[in-house]
């Protein structure tokens, strides 16, 4: 009952070898590239393949700048709706204040807004999966910024949303697995 993945998997050999080194079991299925690997911890996945081929303080400080990346891409959304809505106190006052003015004209607040924001960015994100390589990046970025322009011209998200959402959005592709 963990909302954590207890196997992991790779297509990579140079990945199942060092996870058989550090004593993990590797189970190969016949007919499939992936090997499953077991058990797998939590920091596991903030470990990349090329931590193996690098000095171990650079790769020690790689992995921790992921885990930091994980945690903003976590909790940032929820600061931001916590701070804005509840503890405005805890930010200096010109820039409450700025913010204040930037959602002055939206009708939301900014839990609906903040949530909005992230569906309409996972979405992004699956179609720029589905479609062909070529033009599926292409798709998400313009897609993107479109849809985030038009949406703050529209005031239905504030600026200020849109950049915390953006940070979330590119903390949340530092994470290797």
């Amino acid at each position: 009952f963990t909302p954590f993945p207890t196997i992991y998997n790779t297509e990579r050999p140079d990945v199942v070898a060092g996870n058989l080194l550090e004593g993990r079991i590797a189970i190969f299925v016949d007919g499939t590239p992936f090997v499953l690997i077991a058990p797998a911890l939590f920091m596991q996945f903030f470990q990349s393949a090329e931590d193996y081929y690098a000095r171990f303080d650079i790769a020690t400080s790689i992995r921790l700048l992921r885990i930091l990346m994980f945690m903003i891409s976590l909790i940032a959304p929820a600061t931001y709706v916590a701070v804005t809505t509840f503890h405005q106190e805890m930010v200096p006052t010109t820039l409450i204040v700025a913010i204040a003015a930037q959602r002055e004209a939206v009708p939301f607040p900014a839990f609906v807004e903040a949530l909005l924001m992230e569906i309409t960015f996972e979405i992004l994100r699956e179609a720029g999966i589905r479609l062909p390589k070529a033009i599926g990046s292409a798709v998400s970025i313009v897609g993107a910024l479109v849809i985030g322009q038009a949406a703050v011209q529209a005031s239905i998200v504030s600026p200020a949303m849109v950049i915390i959402v953006s940070i979330t959005a590119i903390a949340s592709f530092a994470t290797p697995s």
